[in-house]
């Protein structure tokens, strides 16, 4: 069972909180303002597009998308980006083996395309 969001109106605006690790996808679109918390769970989750051998935890779409994209491993809140040989950069550069995300790191992948499944 996941950790409920909590959710904080601010003011003008509306924090959300969680103490388990996610991704946050912003938009599906140049027009979109939708957010959108992606939870990384104990263990692999896999990126890619909706047509991959292998279902996809979370599915994105757009040029260069490979069907198996990428995998995000979680241990015990230890978080490692693989890029499975395909195109991904962190804060704007290129990765190309594993490696360890942060906190306010910005993975590319054309995740700003990002839907879930």
């Amino acid at each position: 069972m996941r950790p409920p969001l909590n959710l904080i109106k601010t003011g003008g605006g509306l924090k959300v909180q969680t103490t388990t690790p996610h991704l946050v996808g912003l938009g599906s679109g140049r027009l979109s303002v939708a957010i959108t918390l992606m939870p990384l769970n104990e263990g692999v989750t896999r990126i890619g597009r909706e047509d991959a051998s292998v279902p996809q935890d979370i599915t994105i779409e757009g040029l260069g998308i490979e069907a198996e994209h990428c995998r995000i491993i979680n241990r015990g809140g230890v978080i490692t980006l693989h890029p499975s040989g395909n195109l991904c950069s962190l804060d704007g550069v290129h990765v190309s083996k594993p490696t360890l995300l942060t906190q306010g790191n910005t993975l590319v992948s054309c995740l700003w395309l990002c839907r879930i499944k």
